[in-house]
């Protein structure tokens, strides 16, 4: 836009970074992530508490988010993994990793739901 709020001329509100945005951007990528990744758990954990997750249950969970993260740390740049390769808990999180962009859904010929 040309600093008058409207975003492209189209009538539709512009975007405008804050100062912390400003910031985050200027991050390495690398932390750029684990920010988001930190905030992704973050949010689970308050999601899961909200419909009464109990502390053992909780803990088993951020056992396994820690596991599920380590997994795709380690994981081969474009080996793909069958979404039915994982539990119900990860795959909620590969929906919502994929919305912000870290992870890449593919739909591979004769399968569904990958």
């Amino acid at each position: 836009g040309d600093g008058d709020g409207d975003g492209d001329g189209d009538g539709r509100p512009g975007l405008i970074t804050t100062r912390r945005g400003f910031q985050f951007l200027l991050k390495p990528p690398a932390e750029q992530i684990w920010t988001i990744l930190d905030s992704f758990l973050q949010t689970q954990y308050a999601a899961n508490a909200n419909v009464g997750g109990a502390v053992d249950g909780d803990q088993h969970q951020g056992a396994a988010a820690v596991s599920f993260l380590l997994q795709l740390g380690f994981a081969e740049e474009g080996r793909v993994r069958p979404l039915s390769s994982f539990g119900s808990w990860e795959k909620r999180s590969v929906v919502a990793l994929a919305q912000l962009g870290l992870l890449y859904p593919l739909k591979a010929e004769g399968i569904t739901g990958a």
